[in-house]
Formats: C-alpha cells, sequence, structure tokens
C-alpha cells in the first residue's frame, strides 16, 4: 500500500516509549474542575514525526495519549479513564519516574500492536503514515474520551 521508500522494523515495546519520549509536545487541553490539583484532560491520537532535514521523516506507531503540564510539587499523579459512555477505569497512582514526562509536560498514553517505525521517508509517504495510523486508532477512541488526573503531593 505504501511505497517502498521507507524500511519498517518492529521493535521492542521499551524502544518505542524512549522514541515517544523525544517527540515534540502537541498543546494541552487542561479542564479544570475547581480544585487545583484535579482536572481533566482529553485524549488525543498522537503520531510522533521527526524531520530529519531536506523532505526527510522518520515516523513512530500512533498512541492514544493525554498530556498535560507537570507539577513541580507533584510525588506522583492518581488516573482515572473515562469512556465515551461515562465508564470509569479503576484509579491508578504512577510516581514521577514512571511517567513519560518531556519539557514540562506529561503525556500518559496507550499504544496497541507491535512498535513500528518508518525511517527516512519523504513527506507523501509520511503524510500517508499519519492518515494510515491515526485511521487504525479512531475506533479505539470511544474507550479513551478524557483523564482524570488528581494531583498527589
Amino acid at each position: 500500500m505504501l511505497k517502498k521508500d521507507f524500511q519498517s522494523f518492529k521493535i521492542a515495546g521499551l524502544i518505542a516509549v524512549l522514541a515517544a519520549s523525544l517527540t515534540l509536545i502537541q498543546g494541552c487541553g487542561v479542564t479544570d474542575s475547581g480544585n487545583s490539583n484535579e482536572f481533566v484532560v482529553p485524549f488525543e491520537i498522537v503520531v510522533p514525526v521527526s524531520s530529519l532535514g531536506g523532505g526527510r521523516y522518520n515516523v513512530s506507531s500512533a498512541s492514544i495519549s493525554a498530556s498535560f503540564p507537570d507539577r513541580e510539587n507533584a510525588t506522583s499523579y492518581t488516573f482515572v479513564v473515562v469512556a465515551e459512555d461515562g465508564t470509569k477505569s479503576e484509579p491508578f497512582t504512577r510516581r514521577k519516574h514512571q511517567l513519560n514526562i518531556h519539557n514540562g509536560v506529561v503525556r500518559h498514553g496507550y499504544m496497541f500492536d507491535t512498535p513500528t517505525f518508518y525511517f527516512d521517508v519523504n513527506q507523501e509517504t509520511k503524510d500517508a503514515l499519519v492518515k494510515q495510523l491515526t485511521e487504525e486508532l479512531q475506533p479505539r477512541m470511544h474507550q479513551y474520551k478524557e483523564l482524570e488526573v488528581t494531583v498527589n503531593e
């Protein structure tokens, strides 16, 4: 389906987490609940793309992620995933060293299937990959509407 001008590599999940931490962080849509230590952020589909210059790119597996500014006073965060129908997960807590924090932004996300990387692709292929990877995750978005966050000090 995609042009032959890229190589696909399947690499262990640990490397995928590392690659995701090196991506540029997009804007954070934080909704305040009235309590400064409790807030809600939306989930979004994120396809990490890094520019190599000269119209060449690296693209890696998409994830469903929620992002928010890190709080310096936080020792950990407690999360609850909320689905479109209002169903909520059990609360779970992560200490800061267990989270993906880059440039002062916490990103909590879910990656599905085997991590895949596309190295040194052109603009056309990059655009096709972003579209394809986004479309593949779209059917799961009803399970990930928003993330309730509690800051633990």
